[in-house]
């Protein structure tokens, strides 16, 4: 079972990225400072993995995938995956976004991250043609 602090520092750590690209950064930065190398999909991994190793690959900027070989582990034998996503609902400025209306600078933004919209606003269902067919707002 995990610590007060271990809970402490996970939570820290959740709460302190604005965006899915800070996750992968820190992450990033923490596996190679843990120890791990970082390996290349197009690299031929029997040569490089060897029990005992730890490794992590990326892609495109958002995707890291980290696992250790166990120091008994045999070739053949069976081993256990955990996975986590970090995408998350939130709302992202477009890449072309600047607009200026009513005397206002805005800033254009959209939906990203899988959210469930039906939790958000009880009693509303959101179909392709309503709902996010304009610019949404933020604020702030």
């Amino acid at each position: 079972m995990a610590s007060t602090k271990e809970v402490q520092e996970l939570l820290k750590y959740i709460n302190s990225f604005p965006s899915p690209f800070h996750v992968f950064a820190t992450t990033r930065e923490l596996f190679t400072a843990a120890g791990f190398l970082e390996l290349r999909e197009n690299e031929f991994w029997s040569t490089i993995c060897k029990t005992g190793g730890k490794y992590f690959l990326t892609r495109n900027g958002s995707t890291i995938v980290a696992f250790a070989v166990g120091k008994k582990w045999k070739p053949g034998n069976p081993f256990s995956i955990i996975a986590a996503h970090t995408d998350f609902p939130c709302v992202r400025v477009k890449p072309v976004s600047l607009k200026q209306d009513a005397g206002y600078l805005q800033v254009g933004v959209e939906p990203d991250g899988f959210a469930l919209w039906h939790t958000l606003y009880p009693g509303l269902i959101f179909h392709a043609h309503i709902g996010f067919d304009r610019d949404l707002g933020i604020a702030g």
